[in-house]
């Protein structure tokens, strides 16, 4: 379980850092960049619409957990490692996101909007 969130976590801390382009057009301000960019992307959407497709994130494998020692018959312990489990990790992606934001910017610059120098 603790996997699965530091993955989530990983990911969302990846993709906050991959936000859409910033755009300017002289004259525009914010909420017409939001109005522009919101239709575009309506337009992407409705070109390609969500293609979700299944990867492996982590294949499964054993790993070794410690000891596992019980008491023999003849006083001591025979102790041997313990062996665990992991299952395969699987993740989803949106094979078509990468397309739609090609979309979306090609949108936009037709619209008179050039990127924003940073």
């Amino acid at each position: 379980m603790r996997l699965r969130y530091l993955t989530f976590l990983s990911l969302a801390v990846a993709l906050a850092a991959c936000g859409p382009e910033k755009m300017a057009k002289p004259g525009a301000s914010q909420a017409d960049y939001d109005v522009a960019r919101t239709r575009c992307e309506a337009q992407a959407w409705a070109q390609l619409p969500a293609a979700p497709s299944t990867y492996m994130v982590r294949p499964a494998y054993m790993s070794r957990e410690g000891m596992n020692c019980v008491k023999n018959d003849h006083g001591s312990h025979d102790c041997n490692p313990r062996e665990v489990w992991n299952p395969a990790v699987y993740g989803t992606k949106d094979a078509n996101a990468s397309g739609r934001e090609t979309i979306v910017r090609a949108c936009l610059l037709n619209d008179g909007w050039t990127p924003a120098s940073s």
